[in-house]
Formats: structure tokens, sequence, C-alpha cells
């Protein structure tokens, strides 16, 4: 019985991967789908396959790879702001993880006193 439970739920999740896996593929512009791809893949060098469009291979880096020297590239003004807004997002979610982490592995009567 446990090995039919475990085979069902190794199936779903199969299932679930493949229905995200052609989530790119739906999409009608080579551009939003090499952005896509780049992004499952987490791949900085699948940008590179973003045509005539160089803010948005720039905005893809950085997605992968947040880091505002990239952000600069950008030319358009309300793309580099969301840029820099994303780096700053994540930067700041790597802190709260971080203090969070350490929160957590404290002793009981470090956070009492």
């Amino acid at each position: 019985m446990r090995n039919i439970l475990v085979l069902a739920l190794l199936l779903q999740s199969l299932v679930c991967l493949a229905a995200e896996g052609d989530a790119c593929a739906g999409l009608s512009n080579e551009n939003d789908k090499a952005f896509c791809a780049a992004q499952r893949a987490k791949d900085k060098v699948m940008c590179k396959k973003i045509k005539d469009d160089e803010d948005k291979v720039q905005f893809c880096t950085v997605s992968i790879s947040p880091n505002s020297y990239t952000c600069d590239k950008i030319r358009s003004d309300s793309k580099r702001l969301e840029c820099l807004a994303l780096v700053r997002n994540t930067q700041r979610k790597s802190v709260w993880n971080l203090t969070g982490a350490l929160r957590v592995d404290a002793p009981l009567t470090a956070l009492i006193s």
C-alpha cells in the first residue's frame, strides 16, 4: 500500500512538471519564449537568444542573477526602475532569510535576554 502511495505521488509530480514545461511553448512571441525558457532553466546564456531588444536581454540576465550594475545598462527608465526594484527585493529577501535562519538556530536563552 505504501509503495502505491509513493508511486502515485511521484506520478503526480511528473505530471505537474510536464505541465510547467509546456508553459513557455504556449507563448507566441519568440522573445517571450526565450525569456521564459531562460527563467525556467536559470541560465543567463539563454537570455542571448532574445533578438532586437537589448533592454529585455539585460532584464532577463538580471532576473536570473540580480546585479544592479546590469540594470544601469538598460536604456528605458521604467525598465531600469523595475530592474532595480527586482534587485532590491531579491537582496532584501536573502537578508531576511538569513536573519530568520539565525534567529531559529539561536538558543532560547539568547532570545529571552
